[in-house]
């Protein structure tokens, strides 16, 4: 999505000097409620800090879409996972996972669910997700991280990611919770999924 076009201010965005075009963009971003900061120590070209603006007010300005209707815009469209039987999970979650991969979706520390596990948790958690409805270029990703530090996950990282430090201090700090019991991860598919460019 093109935010809004100079040109129907009487104007060619291409003329416009790209201070002046930062600092239109920088406002139109507080008008939305946003903070526009700096990077410290950074001077980035002022070309490259337009092009993220555009692309931050695009996405704060534009319509939202699940990822279910986005893959099926594109003719993807996946079964229930109640549907499935034997291998077919398996078929169907690589199928997935490649769609997704299409969409700019990665997910990530899955190797603690099983095949059919992984693709019902997709199917009924992710996909309804809604994301600005923006074209999805390699500089955007979004990242679903099955087993997230601090998150309704954390029992899972505890469990089958955390190292020893990290259990050990996570234990320091909460000393009230009991620290689940390490597991080794059951399956071996992380390696192989698709990580963006």
């Amino acid at each position: 999505m093109k935010i809004e076009d100079d040109k129907s201010n009487g104007r060619n965005s291409s003329c416009v000097d790209p201070e002046t075009r930062r600092r239109e963009f920088e406002t139109r971003i507080r008008e939305l409620g946003g903070v526009v900061g700096s990077v410290p120590g950074a001077e980035p070209h002022t070309e490259m800090i337009n092009a993220f603006l555009e692309r931050v007010l695009a996405a704060e300005t534009a319509p939202h879409i699940t990822h279910r209707e986005w893959l099926r815009r594109r003719g993807w469209q996946f079964p229930a996972p109640e549907r499935l039987r034997g291998p077919q999970a398996t078929v169907e979650l690589w199928r997935l996972i490649q769609a997704l991969a299409a969409a700019s979706v990665f997910i990530e520390h899955t190797d603690h669910l099983d095949d059919a596990g992984l693709y019902s948790r997709l199917w009924h958690d992710m996909l309804d997700v809604d994301e600005p409805d923006i074209p999805r270029t390699e500089a955007d990703a979004w990242h679903w991280d099955f087993a997230e530090a601090g998150s309704d996950n954390e029992t899972e990282w505890l469990t089958y990611y955390a190292a020893d430090d990290e259990r050990e201090e996570w234990a320091e700090i909460f000393p009230e919770a009991s620290l689940p019991e390490h597991r080794p991860l059951p399956y071996e598919r992380d390696r192989l999924l698709p990580k963006r460019k």
